[in-house]
């Protein structure tokens, strides 16, 4: 595939970092203005009438954002991708729970009611949702021109798909019926295989990976993205019991994963970090928890080798980027216009060492 040289530069300093021998990456978001394609809204969109003119319509926008973008000439590690968004329902919709759209996300009915009922639980390609989402990314796959990569959509960590299917009766039935509740694991982490398998045969493959969203990052094999968001309601203990097995499982048959989480989790992620697997950690803000940057220290120690992927502010860099000694990690900053980027750009190397 023939894709703009700024990207094939980028894609070769991710492919080093996750081979360890790189140490940072560093992407920074620039606005670009461009005149808009009209396409549907997502709040409203019929689905089912209106989801190919969705997509057209977005891929045709991210080709000619992502042609001005690159054409600044900004020698970062943005990687321009897109995938059809759906909310965060989509993960466990791929089961067949109801979905309802609103406020710019959606929300999925629970599947069933005990954990004991797992095997109802029927995951197949032939779910409308995936679908839909195999077609989107097919799509962009096919018309990205070259600038506009189809990335992975995602997925839920083994937790977060039981607590998508169960609803949160899951939080009584750990106690009430456990045994059911780590088979309803096994299938849920099937699952989660059988969406990343069914997204990488439909999504952009370069170089023998593909892109990750979450941090628009160029990951070896079928690696992807989870979500860790129900175990940030559970102590340390639980994580080692009702996630860090299949979570270690999923890493191992995907060759790694990306690790996203909240704050509000603050306390399991020494446990989280100690799965294997992990080529990223990310955790992001909350209300009415510390800011990771207000628990910076504690969070690197916590996150021994993992890196750790994080946003920065433009401000206050000789402050934060030197607690990153020694360590890996991936930079997302925001500038106002391409030169305070290339300042902002010069400022991460003088301290991090970009080796461009």
């Amino acid at each position: 595939m023939n894709v703009h040289p700024a990207i094939a530069r980028a894609v070769t300093r991710h492919r080093e970092f996750f081979a360890g021998t790189r140490r940072f990456l560093v992407k920074i978001h620039v606005p670009v203005q461009t005149e808009p394609v009209p396409a549907p809204a997502y709040d409203g969109l019929d689905w089912d009438r209106d989801f190919d003119a969705y997509v057209q319509g977005g891929v045709a926008n991210g080709v000619r954002q992502a042609r001005t973008r690159l054409d600044l000439g900004l020698d970062d590690d943005t990687i321009p991708a897109y995938y059809p968004y759906f909310g965060i329902a989509i993960h466990h919709a791929f089961f067949g729970g109801e979905v309802v759209f609103s406020h710019g996300t959606s929300y999925a009915a629970p599947v069933i009611d005990r954990a004991a009922q797992w095997p109802e639980l029927r995951p197949t390609v032939e779910n409308p949702w995936l679908q839909r989402l195999g077609r989107g990314l097919a799509y962009c796959r096919d018309h990205g021109e070259g600038v506009l990569l189809a990335s992975f959509r995602g997925g839920n960590g083994p937790l977060d798909m039981v607590n998508g299917v169960l609803g949160n009766n899951l939080f009584t039935e750990i106690y009430d019926d456990p045994e059911a509740v780590g088979r309803l694991l096994d299938v849920s982490t099937d699952a989660v295989r059988l969406t990343f398998d069914w997204q990488r045969a439909h999504c952009t493959v370069l170089d023998g990976g593909c892109i990750c969203p979450m941090g628009g990052l160029w990951l070896p094999a079928g690696v992807g993205h989870v979500s860790l968001d129900a175990a940030c309601l559970a102590g340390p203990s639980a994580f080692d019991t009702f996630e860090r097995p299949w979570l270690a499982r999923l890493a191992d048959t995907l060759g790694g994963l990306v690790i996203h989480t909240h704050m509000l989790g603050r306390g399991v992620f020494a446990a989280m970090c100690r799965t294997r697997g992990f080529l990223v950690f990310a955790p992001v803000n909350d209300p009415n928890c510390p800011a990771v940057l207000d628990d910076l220290d504690a969070i690197l120690a916590d996150c021994g080798d993992v890196p750790l992927m994080l946003d920065l502010p433009t401000e206050g860099l000789a402050d934060i980027l030197p607690k990153f000694a020694g360590k890996r990690a991936v930079f997302t900053l925001y500038a106002p216009d391409i030169d305070a980027a290339r300042r902002v750009l010069d400022e991460v190397d003088r301290y991090c060492g970009l080796e461009r």
